[in-house]
């Protein structure tokens, strides 16, 4: 989802039909259900997003979720930054 590039917050997404921030095309395509976008910081500045699509029992994304996702994508930026300072 572009949202979580474009604002640098974390995006979102329960019912995907009626959400004009995700693509309908793709949605039906995919059969995302539920979508949960957060963006990448590195020294902080965005690198991209980190998204999941699609709980296994269908529920939205949970805060906690959500939390999980962004410390995960702290995590890629750290693997990053040190790949690109030692290239």
């Amino acid at each position: 989802m572009a949202t979580a590039i474009e604002t640098g917050q974390p995006a979102l997404v329960c019912q995907p039909q009626t959400d004009l921030r995700i693509r309908q095309d793709l949605a039906e395509q995919l059969g995302i259900t539920t979508a949960l976008a957060v963006p990448v910081n590195l020294d902080g500045a965005l690198v991209g997003a980190l998204m999941v699509l699609n709980r296994l029992d269908g529920t939205p994304f949970s805060d906690t979720e959500e939390q999980a996702l962004m410390d995960y994508g702290q995590t890629v930026a750290g693997e990053m930054g040190g790949y690109m300072r030692s290239a």
